[in-house]
């Protein structure tokens, strides 16, 4: 049980007049409100409210309109443009992944058959394996961080200075 069910109460109503209660919620409500007229005319108030602000009018400088137009304009620029890196960058991502993927059995037999032509221990061809199948990750991991600060840098082109 709640401990001040009016407070719970005019939380949910004013929570109610910007977003939708959660089904639960709403039931409660609903319930406290046909036993309870101090909250039901807590909603007839902020009702009278809302209705009365939007009768409400400002009057708003039209440079001040066509500033916050510009601002929106270039920042949806700049999203739109790190999204479409973004997407390049996936797909390299995926173009490297699936070289890996393919090559790996045939590169295994390649640094095998090099490794024993030229006398070389099986740990190190084995590691020169290992370093041939992470660089292209580590390039990529590179260009992604890269990418990302380069972003942030981007993305403070477009925030709002006042």
């Amino acid at each position: 049980m709640r401990k001040d069910p009016h407070r719970y109460a005019e939380q949910l109503i004013l929570k109610s007049a910007v977003e939708p209660l959660a089904p639960a919620d709403s039931a409660w409500l609903r319930q406290h409100l046909a036993d309870c007229a101090d909250c039901v005319h807590r909603v007839e108030e902020t009702e009278r409210v809302i209705d009365s602000l939007r009768t409400f009018s400002v009057a708003v400088d039209p440079l001040l309109v066509e500033r916050t137009r510009a601002k929106v304009r270039l920042r949806a620029g700049v999203l739109a443009q790190r999204k479409s890196k973004s997407g390049l960058l996936w797909a390299s991502c995926a173009a490297t992944w699936a070289w890996m993927a393919l090559s790996a059995p045939h590169v295994w037999r390649a640094f095998a058959w090099l490794g024993g032509r030229a006398g070389v221990p099986a740990w190190a061809w084995e590691m020169g394996f290992g370093l041939w199948w992470f660089l292209p990750a580590l390039a990529l991991g590179a260009s992604l961080v890269y990418y990302r600060s380069s972003g942030n840098a981007a993305g403070a082109v477009g925030t709002w200075n006042g």
